[in-house]
């Protein structure tokens, strides 16, 4: 199914006004201050004076901020979302092996978050952000802050957890050639809209589709669970 958006939201210096038909993996770049990240906290439900058509989905989100819950170790974190919707404790913790496993960081699953660097943050925040059986995941600079191995690694793991679901991406940022590789289109952003097509990079600027409620998951910061030995 394919659910059209209609976002407005008013900031100081322009007003971002977009019309969005999300469907696979899409790309939005452009300056600094262009508007790339409020479309895409808008679609997470992070902005409370957006207004428009926008549908309620279950969303996996990689904000500028790794966000991460301190009192968690990495496994717990990434883990996290998946118990959070039902998944078994064993199931999500195995999947979550496996996802920081493919980001370099399996020596990294019991360390908090205080314990670790900020790129290894940042691949475990993208690992928690990508968890599967999300409606619609949105990533915000995922390669910020990584060195060349790392943000290889990431490029990697976000291309086949996309290609593995039916779920929409969209993805803002600014390392054209690597979101070449992943999306199958790249639209420009200009002072909170979608540039004429003369200026977009890859595709039509269209409305773009997007399919699959925008609900960003929260932590009271007393987990009744973890993943250790012996949890519950």
């Amino acid at each position: 199914m394919t659910t059209a958006i209609q976002l407005r939201l008013e900031r100081p210096e322009f007003n971002v006004e977009v019309a969005l038909r999300l469907e696979g993996a899409v790309a939005l770049v452009g300056r600094s201050g262009s508007g790339k990240s409020s479309i895409i906290r808008a679609l997470a439900g992070l902005e409370p004076a957006a207004r428009g058509s926008i549908p309620r989905l279950e969303v996996g989100y990689l904000g500028q901020r790794d966000g991460l819950f301190p009192h968690m170790t990495a496994l717990d974190n990434v883990a996290f979302p998946l118990k959070a919707t039902g998944v078994r404790k064993r199931h999500a913790c195995a999947s979550a092996r496996e996802s920081l496993a493919a980001l370099g960081l399996s020596a990294a699953v019991d360390r908090r978050p205080g314990e670790l660097s900020g790129g290894q943050r940042r691949r475990v925040a993208l690992a928690r952000a990508l968890a599967p059986g999300r409606e619609l995941y949105l990533l915000d600079e995922p390669f910020a802050g990584l060195d060349l191995d790392s943000a290889t690694l990431a490029e990697k793991f976000i291309a086949e957890r996309i290609s593995g679901s039916d779920a929409p991406c969209l993805i803002a940022g600014h390392d054209v050639p690597r979101l070449r590789r992943i999306c199958s289109s790249i639209l420009r952003v200009e002072r909170g809209r979608i540039a004429p097509t003369a200026h977009a990079i890859n595709g039509s600027t269209e409305p773009l589709r997007v399919r699959a409620p925008v609900r960003a998951l929260q932590s009271s910061g007393d987990m009744p669970w973890d993943c250790r030995e012996g949890s519950r």
